[in-house]
């Protein structure tokens, strides 16, 4: 989640735990939490406000998919604002997953795109598969005493829920080929 983020960017080191502060803000961490998570659910509402306009000719399976994506927006909305999102939690990304695969459907024709697709999921998958403080140390590990390293590997599953974020909201707005849209007339 973006406060588990935020909170190890600006809070004191854990001293059994490599460092993983940015810089000193403890005192604006509420403030930079809520910002950020503003500016998320601001985004959310502005990508579902625009999806209603691209919806408009789509044929019933479009739809579906439509309503699968828009809910999956929310979900993944909701990990990333929430207070803590834990691994188990992030079974709610079966639904944005479905509704990508249903609107990817088709939508790839070339073996190039297909392999892309592929790899970016085989990607996402494998950064789930290790818990957060796994990458935190494998991180310690290839260089000691990298911030920067440390934060971003700690934080594995938000960088692959934003990314599913980016993926849906990108879909609901129309972007890409988007199999299943007639032409209005």
């Amino acid at each position: 989640s973006i406060n588990a983020f935020v909170s190890r960017a600006v809070m004191p080191d854990d001293p059994n735990l490599p460092p993983m502060r940015i810089v000193e803000a403890e005192g604006a961490r509420p403030m930079i939490t809520w910002g950020l998570n503003l500016l998320v659910v601001a985004g959310a509402v502005y990508v579902l406000w625009r999806s209603r306009d691209v919806a408009g000719g789509m044929n019933g399976e479009a739809r579906m998919v439509e309503l699968l994506l828009q809910v999956g927006l929310v979900l993944l909305t909701t990990h990333l604002v929430s207070g803590s999102t834990w691994l188990h939690h992030l079974v709610g990304l079966s639904v944005p997953v479905v509704g990508l695969i249903g609107s990817w459907e088709g939508g790839y024709k070339s073996i190039a795109g297909r392999i892309l697709v592929g790899i970016g999921v085989a990607l996402g998958f494998g950064l789930l598969l290790r818990r957060p403080y796994d990458w935190l140390f494998t991180a310690a590990e290839i260089a000691p005493g990298s911030t920067l390293l440390a934060i971003v590997a700690s934080s594995a599953a938000m960088w692959v829920v934003m990314g599913l974020w980016l993926a849906v909201a990108w879909r609901l707005l129309g972007r890409g080929n988007v199999p299943f849209r007639e032409e209005i007339t």
